[in-house]
C-alpha cells in the first residue's frame, strides 16, 4: 500500500478523532502482545503506523489542558496500524481530562466514510428526512450540517472496517436531521451535498 493511499486511511480512523498535540506517519514492522477482539496478535509484520499523542476531548469545565496522571508512562497516545495483514488500532493507558485512567485497548481498525444522501421529502419543522446506504459492516458515525440561513451543506458519515471482510449487502436506511435550532428562524432553502469518501478526524492543535 503506498503513503499516499495509507495516509488518508489512518487519519480517517475515529480513533483518532479531535484535537491532539502532534501526529507523525511511518512505516515498519508491528508486533504486539495481544490480539484485537476476532484478529490475531502480530509479530514483526510490515504496515503503515500513524500515532497521535496529547489528545484531550470532552473537557468544558477545564479551561486549559490538564496534566497527564503522574503515575501513567504515557497519556493520550494512539497508535493506527494499516497494512496487508495488519489493521488495528491502538490507544494507551491514559487519563482523559485528568480523570479515572482507562485502557489500553486494542481494537480492530476503521475509518469514517461520508456517503452519498438523497432527500426523503420536505422541511419540516426545521428537519429533513435523508436516504442513504452506509458500506458493508458499516454503522452510522453522524449526521452534520453547516451554513448560513438560506443555504446548508449537509453530510452522511459512517464507519466500516478497514480490513476486507465478508459483509452482508449493505442495506439502505434512512434519518431526520435538523436544520435549525428549536425556535431559530425559516429553515434554508438550499440544501447542498458535502464531499465524498474518507473523512480527515485528526485534528492538530
Amino acid at each position: 500500500m503506498p503513503e499516499a493511499q495509507a495516509g488518508p486511511e489512518i487519519w480517517a480512523s475515529p480513533a483518532v478523532t479531535g484535537m491532539h498535540a502532534g501526529a507523525v506517519l511511518g512505516f515498519g514492522l508491528v508486533s504486539t502482545r495481544r490480539a484485537p477482539p476476532n484478529g490475531t496478535a502480530l509479530h514483526e509484520v510490515p504496515a503503515w503506523v500513524g500515532f497521535t499523542w496529547g489528545g484531550w476531548y470532552g473537557c468544558p469545565a477545564i479551561g486549559a489542558t490538564p496534566s497527564p496522571a503522574p503515575h501513567l508512562p504515557s497519556n493520550g497516545y494512539v497508535a493506527v496500524v494499516v497494512g496487508s495483514d495488519a489493521w488495528l488500532t491502538y490507544a494507551a493507558r491514559s487519563s482523559p481530562c485528568g480523570g479515572p485512567p482507562t485502557g489500553p485497548r486494542i481494537e480492530p481498525a476503521s475509518q469514517v466514510i461520508s456517503v452519498a444522501w438523497h432527500r426523503a421529502g420536505p422541511i419540516v419543522q426545521g428537519r429533513v428526512r435523508l436516504d442513504f446506504t452506509l458500506p458493508p459492516c458499516g454503522r452510522l458515525f453522524g449526521m452534520n450540517a453547516g451554513g448560513d440561513r438560506t443555504t446548508v451543506t449537509i453530510t452522511v458519515d459512517g464507519v466500516a472496517p478497514d480490513a476486507p471482510l465478508p459483509c452482508p449487502m449493505p442495506v439502505p436506511t434512512s434519518g431526520t436531521l435538523a436544520l435549525t435550532a428549536p425556535g431559530g428562524g425559516p429553515p434554508p432553502t438550499v440544501l447542498r451535498h458535502g464531499s465524498l469518501g474518507l473523512v480527515r478526524q485528526l485534528q492538530l492543535s
